[in-house]
């Protein structure tokens, strides 16, 4: 049976028990919306069924840094929505907002847990993961070996194509 569950509904079903690198830690139980959720009851709990597009590749990163014990995650972003969207999720390593835009860089400074850092356009993936890797390096203190996840989309100048995930090592 699947259903789309209110903040209310999701309290009296688990109360606090959904995992906590959702979001769900008590305080925020509404920080994903209707379209990008569908909601499973399973006995007497609340489960996620699955995810949008954009929203599903925030949680697999943010998934991935707890996992593999990431010191930071690195968004790259033209419009900033991916560093918006990790952000959400309440990850508990560091998330650096990547942009080219400054008006976007503003932005990224009112997102929870996000350190906003410029840099310059992209002209090819390659080009994002080593700037990802310099100023994640930089602006956090990392050292070698310390491990960081980055996502992005194309290097195309189009916002609105997350669809990459790098596991990368300092």
């Amino acid at each position: 049976m699947s259903l789309t569950l209110s903040k209310n509904a999701i309290t009296s079903f688990c109360g606090d028990i959904l995992p906590l690198h959702l979001g769900f830690d008590g305080e925020h139980h509404n920080r994903l919306s209707n379209a990008d959720i569908t909601w499973e009851v399973d006995s007497d709990c609340v489960a996620i069924r699955s995810f949008s597009g954009n929203t599903a590749v925030s949680h697999s990163t943010c998934g991935m840094a707890i996992d593999i014990n990431a010191k930071a995650i690195v968004a790259c972003s033209l419009s900033g929505m991916t560093a918006r969207m990790v952000s959400r999720f309440r990850a508990p390593v560091e998330i650096i907002g990547l942009t080219t835009n400054e008006k976007t860089w503003r932005k990224l400074a009112l997102s929870w847990g996000v350190t906003p850092a410029m840099c310059e356009t992209f002209t090819s993936t390659d080009v994002l993961f080593y700037t990802a890797k310099k100023i994640a390096s930089k602006e956090l203190g990392l050292t070698k070996k310390d491990k960081i996840v980055i996502t992005g989309g194309d290097t195309t100048g189009h916002s609105g194509n997350t669809n990459l995930i790098k596991i990368d090592e300092i």
